[in-house]
């Protein structure tokens, strides 16, 4: 089953092949910077945009930590204030509100520090760099508010996400090695005969040093079918290396030795299912 779709390499690698195979040149451009996996933590800054009722709630100490793919809202109450039992957090991420019950809706609340854990925006398991605005509120039972606290939070990428640059190019990513994440999204799926029939994210990339890698190529979308390929470029001319095209929900993962100082370009396609994100794993 594993060779499946070996008439792919095969036309890659010169021979005939039917209209609307894979690619026999690639216009190499767009060049990226993979970027550290994490970023040191600072305080964060804290405005007051309501003042709170004489005798609402206390809510203090507001900091929002910045995870690989999640943000943590944490914040301080005062724990002996029995009105705060059923009340209500209100907090604001961007664009989107959020009404919790306090405390049972909150992922943590121990010795008056209370957490809050956000998904980051992402594509694949690769978190987006973005400027984050929230706020808070703490009501309790009486409707007696804590004043509206806020903050912004400016947040890293985690891993190499690859934009969209049509199917006849690839995107040049520079050293990659064991621990590096990519990240993409394929925009269709599909097959006629042997033949993929749609979409296609070409990733470039070298070594330094010398390594035997290994890419998993996984995805969240279900049912799908996507596939990796392997290929070593001379800047034109792909010549096949591995593929990894078991039919399946994945993950298709294979293995090769790479040189140093040797363009590589891994490829994504989608042999039917739906279209999504897909992350490939580097160790």
């Amino acid at each position: 089953m594993r060779h499946l779709r070996t008439w792919t390499m095969l036309a890659l690698a010169g021979c005939a092949a039917p209209e609307r195979v894979l690619l026999v040149e690639a216009v190499l451009g767009t060049t990226t910077t993979p970027t550290p996996t994490s970023t040191p933590t600072t305080p964060t800054p804290t405005t007051v945009i309501e003042q709170p009722d004489p005798s609402g709630p206390s809510l203090s100490a507001l900091d929002v930590a910045e995870g690989e793919l999640t943000l943590a809202l944490t914040f301080r109450a005062d724990p002996g204030d029995a009105a705060l039992d059923g009340g209500t957090l209100l907090v604001t991420l961007d664009d989107d509100a959020y009404v919790l019950e306090f405390p049972r809706d909150l992922d943590a609340w121990s010795g008056g520090v209370g957490t809050v854990i956000f998904d980051r925006p992402t594509v694949g398991r690769c978190a987006l760099a973005a400027d984050h605005q929230l706020t808070v509120e703490l009501l309790d039972t009486d409707g007696l508010s804590s004043g509206v606290v806020g903050a912004q939070k400016s947040t890293q990428p985690q891993g190499v996400v690859v934009d969209e640059v049509g199917d006849d190019y690839v995107t040049l990513l520079g050293d990659l090695g064991p621990g590096d994440r990519v990240c993409g999204a394929l925009y269709g799926t599909g097959h006629s005969g042997s033949n993929y029939t749609s979409d296609r994210d070409m990733v470039g990339f070298q070594v330094d040093p010398a390594v035997r890698l290994s890419m998993s190529l996984s995805w969240d979308a279900a049912p799908a079918d996507y596939d990796l390929y392997l290929f070593e470029s001379d800047g034109g001319t792909l010549t096949p290396l591995d593929e990894a095209a078991v039919p399946g929900q994945g993950p298709e993962a294979l293995q090769a030795p790479l040189d140093a100082g040797v363009q590589y370009v891994l490829l994504v396609v989608g042999w039917d299912g739906l279209a999504d994100d897909w992350t490939i794993d580097l160790q």
